[in-house]
């Protein structure tokens, strides 16, 4: 009876040993999916407030130009020629720079 006992320690032992390596590997796994997720959320962020700061400082200039007791027909057109060409950059920056998608777990 006790060498049946000893038995099962052991086994339960060794199974014990198995899945602890086994969530270890599979949580440093995760980890590391985790750490990568968030490194480029921060860095897709970061350029896409680049963006909407590039947005907002266009409109400012924009509507400073259009508004100007000076401003012409001429000078209208041409900045809102130079206000689309910046909304178009910074619709390409955000493009360039999509939040990612992986998932982890």
């Amino acid at each position: 009876m006790w060498r049946v006992l000893g038995t099962v320690l052991v086994c339960l032992a060794v199974a014990s040993v198995v899945l602890m390596a086994t969530f270890t590997v599979k949580l440093s796994n995760v980890t590391e999916c985790q750490t990568r997720y968030n490194e480029a959320f921060r860095a897709a962020t970061e350029e896409r407030g680049l963006a909407a700061a590039a947005d907002r400082g266009a409109i400012r200039e924009f509507l400073l130009a259009v508004a100007a007791p000076e401003a012409t027909d001429q000078s209208r057109v041409e900045a809102y020629q130079l206000f689309l060409s910046r909304l178009d950059a910074a619709d390409n920056r955000r493009s360039d720079n999509p939040l990612p998608t992986e998932a982890c777990g």
